[in-house]
């Protein structure tokens, strides 16, 4: 696999409570495609390359209770080229060369409300009221021998309303909020490949509450949340990707009830004392027309609608900084200041079941779940370097329903580095990882192999101080705002 990546952002401040912000991700990736039951190939490619482009506006009347307005607005072309000049896939039919391009771009407009600090028979609240409206289509140029080009639209609008009551001096939070969603998108029909038509949208609809309590005390604090909620399938589940997946716009939008306890302690030591963080947390999922990947072929997946499925688990998280002894050993080595070092562990145990009414398939393991996942991490920095070591350990997990052991990936287990550096010059910086460290045989949950050793180099320029969140690639390529 080879990868190149570009990130560009220029933010501009156009007076209190208004910013301009532009971003831009250009990339290309290219990597070998195995055959049939995973056997190597020598010359078979796929190459991506994609720039996606995305502004922002954002503009704010201080102070409360003002709305706060957000638009955006982006678009993203994709470029696909797939080679098998020998074909060693050997399938029948299979072409020696496609290519492949699509447009995808959309905006909305995000806008919350939030009233001042008042009083009220539970003590100091803040109501708040959120709506947002967006669209987004996705434009696929036709193959060789289609004549017209598969198109999609989807637009989408949102309304939550809500509040927050802080008791006993802070000790004490509860939040109430209803949201309501609503999704209409123009395919009919089970063929993600009809042409586009002009008839009545398919319209999909769900609404629920979500509440949340925290009480805290000194270092310590218990968190409850219930909530009632779903989420729409996504253009990669109803149309496909990048032949990986195979798309089924037949699907409904999932809808479940979650409920999770947790209790968090920290500790902080003071300057150059020890400090610790212990988090736990209990949690449980009862969905209906939950959205699971099957595997369909030797490499492909498509995704079904499963009509009742359980997740229940539970997840630890702890992190110590700055260890004890640290300062004494750092006095023997002659330095006057010792260097940061964090030790992190976080593990997740889950049993997620099939509670559908097929006795086939009822109570087994859902795909791709696996019952256990954890990562451990050592980092020590300076105050212009930095130097992180993470291992991470994924338990094998089933690709079949039937839960038939010759369809379950293996165990595994990854080591990862990454060395960062602020260099000379004005906002210049350095970024070293390599991935995959002992170049480990992997794959992912659908059993489909990753690459070995894999090494990123990054370069960063910053003409500015950011003044706010930077994004990262992944986040540009989630278009859409957070939801409160």
């Amino acid at each position: 696999v080879r990868r190149l990546s570009l990130l560009g952002k220029f933010a501009f401040n156009l007076g209190p409570g208004r910013a301009l912000e532009w971003s831009g991700v250009f990339s290309e990736r290219a990597q070998g495609v195995p055959g049939a039951t995973g056997r190597p190939t020598r010359e078979v490619r796929l190459e991506t390359s994609s720039f996606l482009q995305r502004i922002e506006l954002e503009a704010a009347r201080l102070p409360r209770p003002a709305p706060r307005l957000r638009g955006y607005a982006f678009r993203e072309r994709r470029d696909h080229l797939f080679l098998d000049p020998r074909r060693e896939l050997n399938l029948v039919g299979s072409p020696r060369r496609v290519e492949q391009a699509e447009l995808r771009r959309g905006g909305g407009l995000h806008a919350r409300w939030t009233a001042g600090d008042g009083r009220g028979l539970l003590g100091r609240h803040a109501p708040e009221l959120l709506a947002e409206i967006g669209g987004e289509s996705l434009r696929q140029a036709p193959p060789a021998g289609r004549p017209q080009e598969d198109r999609r639209e989807r637009a989408s609008r949102l309304l939550s309303i809500g509040d927050a009551w802080d008791a006993w001096r802070g000790a004490a939070r509860l939040e109430a909020h209803y949201r309501w969603e609503e999704t209409e998108d123009n395919y009919t029909g089970a063929d993600p490949y009809r042409p586009f038509s002009t008839r009545a949208a398919h319209r999909s609809r769900m609404a629920g509450p979500r509440l949340g309590l925290r009480l805290a005390r000194g270092g310590h604090s218990i968190k409850a949340n219930y909530s009632r909620q779903g989420r729409f399938p996504t253009f990669a589940e109803l149309f496909g990707y990048e032949g990986l997946v195979r798309g089924n716009a037949g699907l409904a939008p999932e809808e479940g009830r979650r409920a999770d306890l947790g209790w968090r302690w920290e500790h902080d030591g003071g300057p150059g004392g020890p400090a610790w963080r212990i988090e736990q947390a209990l949690y449980r999922s009862d969905l209906e027309q939950m959205i699971v990947f099957v595997m369909v072929s030797n490499r492909e997946t498509k995704p079904f609608n499963l009509d009742r499925a359980s997740i229940r688990g539970y997840e630890v998280d702890l992190a110590l900084s700055r260890p004890p002894g640290l300062n004494a050993l750092a006095r023997r080595l002659g330095r006057r200041d010792p260097p940061e070092v964090e030790l992190t562990l976080h593990a997740t145990l889950q049993d997620a079941r099939d509670e559908g009414v097929s006795p086939v398939y009822h109570g087994r393991q859902l795909t791709y779940h696996p019952p256990l996942q954890g990562l451990g991490g050592l980092a020590v920095g300076g105050r212009r370097w930095r130097l992180a070591y993470t291992a991470r350990f994924r338990a094998g997990s089933y690709w079949s329903r039937s839960n038939l052991p010759e369809f379950k990936s293996a165990a595994q287990w990854s080591h990862d580095l990454q060395f960062n550096r602020s260099l000379a010059g004005p906002g210049l910086s350095l970024a070293l990882r390599v991935e995959n460290l002992t170049d480990a045989t992997l794959e992912d949950v659908r059993g489909y192999p990753l690459p070995g050793r894999t090494w990123f180099a990054e370069i960063g320029w910053r003409l500015s101080e950011p003044g706010g969140a930077g994004q990262t690639e992944a986040a540009l390529r989630d278009p859409q705002p957070e939801a409160p």
